[in-house]
């Protein structure tokens, strides 16, 4: 978001850019009270530093559906956070109208720099590119199959979402454990080396 803000100042531009905090990627999203999920993390995870979502859930969705200008969201299919996030708003906005830039096919000019998430590009990548104006209403059909995916998802409510050869599932919490452990060794290494080799 910070990033996003940049740019449009860049650009002389003055939309507003709200950021959706939570990480729907794990955790129960049936419903998706930040109340809830931040129980859920505390009491499975040991997490205990994600009051700060409530608070921020609490700001951000008032603002998104509020009546007013039309609205603008982004994301890329290719972060499963971004994506979640995304399909949640959709639901949400149900009948109303906004545009998507879906940032998961984009390139840009420069052949280096491939975009698959927001977080990835910085201010000047954004506004050279004028990713800000690559915003289309979602077709239909697309509406309709994210719908579908998502409120399978809600049903499901399972404690982990990924992408699966390109699509989002519900998987055990579990889903990834092998693949780290398979980067661990028996001499001492850092955890952020593992986690990173998985990345």
């Amino acid at each position: 978001a910070a990033n996003l803000r940049q740019a449009l100042r860049m650009a002389g531009r003055s939309e507003k850019v709200v950021s959706f905090a939570d990480d729907l990627s794990f955790g129960p999203i049936n419903p998706a009270d930040p109340v809830i999920r931040v129980a859920w993390a505390r009491d499975h995870l040991a997490w205990t530093d994600r009051n700060y979502i409530v608070e921020a859930s609490r700001e951000f969705w008032p603002q998104v559906l509020a009546p007013g200008p039309s609205k603008t969201l982004w994301t890329s299919r290719r972060s499963v956070m971004e994506f979640t996030g995304f399909l949640e708003c959709v639901r949400r906005l149900g009948e109303n109208s906004f545009d998507v830039i879906d940032l998961a096919d984009c390139t840009t000019v420069d052949p280096f720099i491939h975009a698959p998430t927001l977080s990835a590009l910085n201010a000047r990548i954004i506004c050279s590119e004028r990713l800000f104006d690559r915003h289309k209403p979602l077709d239909k059909a697309v509406l309709e199959g994210h719908s579908e995916v998502w409120s399978d998802l809600r049903k499901e409510n399972a404690p982990l979402r990924t992408l699966v050869g390109g699509k989002l599932k519900s998987v055990p919490i579990s889903f990834f454990d092998e693949e780290l452990l398979a980067h661990a060794n028996s001499e001492w290494q850092s955890s952020m080396k593992v986690v990173g080799q998985v990345l």
